[in-house]
């Protein structure tokens, strides 16, 4: 039972639900749209997605005071190590998968990539960016 729990929280704080979710719709919309692209369009997304997620945690402090953390919250800290090797691992992964697809497709997820890295360091007014 503990190893079923350890592997429901790694789905769920380690963001691959996420990720998975971002691979299915961007795999429907490719079947809906008659797209004829390949699937390493959306294997590009499921490694973006998974690294932009979890690339905040690479800076991920520990609080300091009494006050008490989240189930999640102490998940990260524990696994902070992981954290480092995944999120190299799959920015490596994003680059291989970008590297092979069609310049025309780089080009248009370029912005995407800008809009996600900025929301992250806050370049942007990130209100204006949620709905």
């Amino acid at each position: 039972m503990n190893s079923i729990k350890r592997f429901i929280n790694f789905l769920l704080f380690g963001n691959i639900y996420i990720a998975l979710g971002a691979f299915f719709l961007t795999q429907s919309t490719i079947i809906e749209l008659k797209l004829n692209l390949p699937i390493s369009y959306s294997i590009l997304v499921f490694f973006s997605t998974l690294f932009i997620y979890n690339f905040q945690r690479i800076f991920y402090k520990t609080p300091t005071n009494s006050q008490p953390i989240s189930v999640r919250r102490k998940w990260i800290s524990e696994n902070q190590k992981n954290n480092y090797s995944l999120s190299n691992d799959r920015i490596n992964r994003s680059c291989v998968k970008l590297v092979l697809l069609r310049q025309k497709a780089i080009l248009y997820l370029s912005p995407l990539c800008i809009l996600s890295i900025g929301y992250f360091f806050h370049l942007f007014n990130y209100e204006n960016l949620r709905c």
